[in-house]
């Protein structure tokens, strides 16, 4: 189910008993005079013109309904079908038209094309308000569609479910001019204007460029969407990413200044890999959770307003679900200009390098909203403890491993101490940034004697003397999170060894149950104890879990925030 579906409701195929296996029974073969009739390849070469027929029964004027059999090639006799014409390309049938003829496809046509049957010019194929259902193969140099902007039920409709090749250029220009496309699509370039419209459900592989132009027009990928550059001006209400979308080389958004309703849309589990990125001028891309946009190389921002910019949404269905945005290099696109981007909403920014932030004069390079921060971005080998699985539609996301989070005592309880399980707080991410390295975030320190991680004391990492305490009271010393990265093999944060020195011992803090000086593992939302507070006062569930294991999560209730440091 989409996070927030199409505002365009696209039209279905044609029914199954619209693709023949072969011309009806009792049908005769073509005149002038017949209402219903085949061609076949005894007509190639010929001039086939199925011209209006008067009805006296309506008093009006009718189209022909008419069978392709065969290998009928018309490109140097005529091919010309009346307006309201019923044609139907039925099983293996080949129809060549030259290009003056396919330029001529009248309006209220209807041309159904079975399976391994082809409809080929080497020229421009043209409908005017006519409508291709195609199962087969359809064969043009251009596609360039047309239709009456203000009735609907005279629009040109091209349904692909089989093969749609167009060596140069599909122009799609106005309200009623639409492809859906449920098999392969192929062209050189690609435009959208007006209130033109594209879904693709299948393959759709564009070697050029894809043009999408308007603020009226709908471009939805459902399927997997390949192309050699894209540009999205003006913003419409309908331009929406839902699976797969591959850029070989820029992605260039400007959408003016819109509301952020006119956007380019990925849903949920959606991808786009571009080579780069250049947005310019206002523009908003809106991500729902777990959607992936890449940028292979640099990503240039220079939205020059506020607001603008790259949003996480979350969903009733996934809530705390986060997107990503990824690129090698994010630069500015104008120096010392506020706003160059805003990222808002539950998402990830990933990047090799980021331009840092900044003011121009009262306008900050980046604006944050919706409880995006600047903790949201993540530079160098610094990543986002959070990962998507790659499907159909996403290559996925790597994050760094979950933390889990370390506290230790270096006393025991007959040492006189204060029991408060914060001389040592640290978070551990196994096999990170890569296999045999292991980044620790250290956060607290609130001993007074030497103690080390894996041989690194914790003390000179704050730049602190030993005896001075660090984040475990507002009278201790307050320092940021500091982190390094310690090698070896360990498969459990057990492994990593933590001691603390008593005379000249370096006893080894175990991992072992009891009120006995030990270290213990939690999650990373635990908040640590104050100083010379006891842990058991702070969490009321403490002692349980020691004799017996239970509760597991023993500090998510039944405590007293007084006693704990930063509790909220």
């Amino acid at each position: 189910t989409r996070a927030i579906p199409d505002s365009y409701n696209f039209p279905k195929d044609a029914p199954a008993n619209k693709f023949l296996s072969a011309v009806p029974t009792g049908v005769e073969k073509y005149s002038d005079k017949e209402i219903i009739c085949y061609i076949d390849e005894s007509h190639s070469g010929k001039n086939v013109n199925l011209y209006s027929l008067w009805d006296n029964e309506t008093q009006s004027s009718i189209g022909r309904t008419v069978y392709i059999t065969g290998n009928v090639d018309l490109t140097s006799g005529y091919f010309y079908a009346a307006p309201n014409s019923t044609i139907y390309l039925v099983e293996g049938a080949t129809l060549k038209l030259k290009n003056s003829d396919s330029q001529n496809l009248q309006n209220g046509c209807n041309y159904y094309i079975a399976q391994n049957a082809s409809l080929i010019t080497e020229g421009e194929l043209k409908t005017s308000s006519a409508n291709i259902y195609n199962h087969g193969t359809v064969s043009a140099k251009d596609f360039n569609p047309s239709s009456s902007n203000d009735n609907p039920n005279s629009g040109s409709l091209f349904y692909n479910k089989g093969t749609f090749n167009v060596t140069n250029h599909i122009g799609l220009g106005n309200a009623y001019c639409i492809i859906v496309n449920d098999g392969d699509l192929s062209a050189n370039t690609i435009t959208l204007q007006g209130g033109s419209k594209l879904q693709n459900n299948g393959t759709a592989t564009i070697k050029g460029q894809t043009r999408v132009d308007s603020n009226n027009l709908s471009w939805v990928n459902n399927g997997t969407y390949t192309t050699g550059s894209f540009s999205y001006t003006a913003g419409s209400y309908d331009v929406r990413n839902n699976c797969k979308l591959t850029v070989n080389g820029d992605f260039y958004i400007n959408l003016g200044d819109t509301k952020d309703d006119r956007n380019f849309f990925m849903d949920s589990n959606a991808s786009t890999v571009t080579n780069t990125l250049t947005a310019t001028g206002p523009f908003y891309i809106i991500m729902c959770p777990d959607a992936v946009f890449k940028v292979n190389t640099t990503a240039t921002l220079n939205a020059a307003k506020e607001h603008y910019g790259i949003y996480g949404l979350p969903t009733n269905t996934n809530p705390t679900g986060y997107a990503v945005f990824q690129a090698k290099d994010i630069v500015a696109g104008s120096a010392n200009q506020g706003y160059e981007v805003t990222y808002g909403g539950n998402l990830y920014v990933t990047a090799d390098t980021h331009f840092a932030q900044g003011y121009s004069g009262q306008y900050p390079y980046i604006g944050f909203e919706g409880g995006c921060s600047e903790s949201n971005i993540f530079t160098g080998v610094d990543k986002p403890a959070y990962t998507i699985t790659s499907s159909e539609c996403n290559p996925g996301f790597k994050g760094a491993p979950v933390p889990f989070r370390i506290i230790a005592e270096d006393l025991s309880a007959s040492e006189n101490s204060d029991f408060d399980f914060n001389d040592v707080v640290f978070d551990v991410q196994l096999n990170w940034p890569t296999t045999g390295e292991h980044t620790i975030t250290l956060l607290a320190a609130g001993g007074t004697l030497p103690l080390t991680i894996a041989g690194e004391e914790v003390h000179a990492k704050f730049g602190v003397p030993t005896n001075k305490m660090v984040n475990t009271e507002a009278w201790t010393a307050q320092k940021s999170p500091v982190k390094f990265v310690i090698k070896g093999e360990y498969y459990n944060a057990n492994e990593i060894e933590v001691r603390v020195q008593k005379g000249s011992d370096w006893p080894l803090l175990t991992a072992e149950r009891g009120r006995v000086a030990s270290k213990i593992a939690v999650s990373t939302d635990y908040k640590w104890v104050k100083e010379l507070q006891d842990i058991s006062e702070a969490y009321k569930n403490f002692d349980t879990y020691v004799q017996n294991g239970n509760p597991a999560e023993w500090w998510k209730n039944n405590k007293e925030n007084s006693l704990i440091y930063n509790a909220k």
